[in-house]
């Protein structure tokens, strides 16, 4: 196995929700699973000549309050930006750390990244102002940001929002696929 990229992700997910796992949706989807992948695959990308660990995280990461093990999969204090910010920092502090200990093995030659692909048209959105009704446009930099303003101008403005902010899919692949 040459490459591995952690891809799967739920952002701004309207409600709290634990899996079947007893874990909160957004943290099982975007890191637990990307964590659990990488292990099992551990021994098998470390075999090849030179492999690659792709973690495609966000600049969201920045806006990260402090990572609780604790409290992460709780409702109390739930906030969805929160759950994907902290998903996302998770993945990149995962990049690093196991870079540390891969550089440790002399032996490896197994490079590890986080990236973030940029602004893309994608599913993700799917729970985003982008995807509310053309009133919320007025009321999203308020609740959510300027991202999602933009994402929410996109409904309004159509085409030229989206050929001159957005990324398309295969556009926003090929920062992954880089490193």
């Amino acid at each position: 196995l040459d490459i591995l990229v952690n891809n799967a992700a739920v952002m701004m997910y309207p409600k709290f929700k634990l899996t079947d796992d007893g874990h909160e949706l957004v943290w099982q989807t975007n890191y637990l699973g990307h964590f659990m992948l990488t292990e099992l695959l551990k021994p098998l990308l470390k075999a090849a000549p030179a492999a690659r660990i792709v973690n495609v995280s966000a600049l969201a990461h920045f806006y990260s309050d402090p990572i609780d093990l604790e409290t992460i999969d709780r409702r109390y204090g739930w906030d969805s930006r929160q759950s994907y910010a902290k998903s996302k920092l998770a993945l990149v502090m995962h990049a690093h750390e196991l870079t540390k200990r891969l550089r440790a093995e002399e032996a490896s030659s197994v490079t590890i990244n986080a990236c973030h692909p940029g602004l893309c048209y994608t599913r993700l959105v799917r729970y985003t102002p982008l995807a509310r009704k053309p009133l919320n446009v007025l009321l999203a930099p308020f609740a959510y940001g300027f991202a999602s303003f933009l994402f929410s101008l996109y409904r309004s403005a159509g085409n030229f929002v989206k050929w001159f902010i957005l990324k398309t899919p295969k556009d926003g692949a090929q920062t992954p696929l880089y490193v």
